[in-house]
């Protein structure tokens, strides 16, 4: 459901018919996700602006294009044509989204290190694919660094 509608507030204002429309949620579902979102409205706005505001600057979420259909040919997308690896715990995304972050500002992502390697983003208690970046004069590029890099 995020990635159809791309952020939670663009969900929150989806009618059942909208979210029906998404593969595999079905009217039961819809209906659900629906009437959970407008009983609960209010408090899903309180939760996500404590959320945000502790774990992330605000607006962040709101400024990482999470389509995947974005043209990643485009010139202008920041990682266009790297191959990014990443190594660690980040402490502002999941590893399902950072893939996604990485893919949607045209990157590419890696499960492990070469000398094509554009960079390594490294969280966390980094495991041996820090050695090796740095063993090979791989780029080394931390959480904030790469926020910046992506433009927000």
């Amino acid at each position: 459901m995020a990635k159809h509608f791309g952020s939670i507030e663009r969900l929150q204002q989806a009618t059942e018919a909208e979210i029906s429309e998404i593969d595999e949620v079905g009217p039961v579902i819809a209906k659900s996700v629906f009437e959970f979102f407008q009983e609960e409205n209010e408090m899903i706005g309180d939760l996500l602006r404590a959320m945000i505001g502790a774990v992330v600057p605000l607006n962040i979420w709101d400024r990482l294009p999470l389509n995947r259909e974005i043209d990643r040919s485009a010139e202008d997308l920041p990682l266009r044509e790297m191959t990014i690896v990443v190594t660690g715990t980040l402490e502002h995304f999941k590893r399902t989204e950072i893939e996604d972050v990485i893919e949607c500002h045209g990157g590419r992502v890696s499960s492990s290190v070469s000398s094509r390697t554009s960079f390594v983003l490294v969280g966390k208690d980094p495991g041996s694919k820090l050695a090796k970046a740095e063993k090979l004069g791989v780029r080394i590029v931390d959480e904030q660094e790469f926020i910046v890099l992506i433009g927000q």
